[in-house]
């Protein structure tokens, strides 16, 4: 049996570097005024840590469950955030964050309730299709000096409508009952992809 990965690796290093720049975050997009590239910067490099701290973990075997615990924690920090930020700096509506939130947490709250009766809910497309349109717009929003432009007030508008499409999603798949966790060395159920 191979040893468990340490906790204290480059990953979970990202990772927790990702949740530091939260803070920072806020910090600049509140003391900006209009579009802040610094602000989009920052939130850029908090996105991209995302992708490098899972490639890294699963390449050289250094998934711990400390960065499956800090991993979602980093995600939902920085982009909540950001849109905190975003409505305190009068850049975006109070219900785009309530609504992106709202899901976040009844998402996590299906999740963990499947998890308990032994399934799994894994992310689908349409939940990769809202994540990218929420960093898209953050970004955005962060940037660009006049965020009541036709085309943001459109980028808007796709971001909440894909949120509320994936978390209806979760919770059709969660009422049919998520599919179970396969063990290791099981095969897949008869038409299971």
């Amino acid at each position: 049996m191979a040893a468990a990965a340490s906790p204290i690796n480059l990953p979970n290093t990202i990772t927790v570097t990702r949740i530091l720049l939260a803070p920072v975050l806020v910090v600049v997009l509140l003391n900006a005024t209009g579009g802040s590239l610094l602000a989009a910067a920052v939130f850029a490099v908090g996105a991209l840590g995302d992708v490098l701290d899972g490639a890294l973990a699963r390449s050289r075997g250094l998934v711990t469950d400390v960065g499956k615990l800090l991993d979602p924690i980093a995600d939902k920090l920085l982009v909540g955030a950001a849109l905190v930020a975003l409505v305190l700096a009068g850049r975006l509506a109070v219900w785009v964050p309530v609504v992106i939130l709202a899901r976040e947490v009844l998402v996590t709250a299906l999740r963990t309730a499947g998890v308990r009766r032994g399934q799994i809910i894994d992310a689908s497309s349409l939940g990769k299709l809202k994540m990218t349109l929420q960093i898209g717009m953050v970004l955005v929003l962060c940037a660009v000096g006049d965020p009541g432009l036709l085309w943001i007030d459109v980028l808007i508008a796709a971001t909440v409508a894909a949120t509320l499409a994936s978390g209806v999603d979760v919770v059709a798949r969660f009422a049919r009952g998520a599919t179970p966790r396969e063990q290791p060395g099981e095969e897949a159920p008869p038409g299971r992809v």
